[in-house]
């Protein structure tokens, strides 16, 4: 709610949760990426069950991107997060692509929430190890999605509007 009364407030607050998440987090920092590729190379599997749909195109690349990285056996922190911002802007750009088909909106969706969690326990593992990071990242990553949740209210809010005669917002 905080994200739509005072927007730049809520969009400060992220930015300074993932600044100091950055100054937490030490510059080499790395994860184990065993678990991380057999989680791709299982959800890739899932994935290409029944053939090429436009909803898996973006989760199957994203999927290739991570595997290509994770294949040292390690995978910097720094790559993961900047994973989670690429998965977050391709979420953002779905209603775009999939505009008159909410069904393979959904889907996309979904397809591509799986991928981000799957990289999202990567970065669990690393936050065990440490907390102060883990402390600011946490948080930063749920006023984003308060942020993303309340850009979907305002536009509904809007749309309806719209439709009942009132001015927009």
């Amino acid at each position: 709610l905080a994200s739509i009364t005072n927007p730049k407030g809520a969009e400060n607050l992220k930015n300074d949760l993932y600044s100091n998440a950055r100054k937490a987090r030490h510059g080499d920092a790395i994860v184990d990426s065993t678990k991380l590729e057999n989680n791709v190379k299982n959800y890739r599997n899932e994935l290409q069950k029944g053939g090429s749909a436009p909803f898996k195109t973006a989760s199957l690349k994203k999927l290739d991107e991570i595997e290509e990285v994770a294949s040292k056996g390690t995978i910097p922190i720094e790559e993961l997060e900047k994973f989670k911002i690429s998965i977050n802007s391709l979420r953002s750009g779905l209603y775009e692509e999939f505009k008159g088909n909410k069904a393979g909106r959904k889907l996309a969706k979904s397809s591509l929430d799986k991928v981000s969690n799957i990289v999202d326990q990567s970065l669990n593992e690393y936050g065990k190890t440490n907390p102060e990071w883990e402390a600011f990242y946490r948080p930063a990553n749920e006023v984003h999605g308060a942020i993303a949740q309340s850009h979907k209210a305002r536009n509904w809010i809007g749309r309806h509007m719209k439709l009942i005669g009132f001015p927009t917002i």
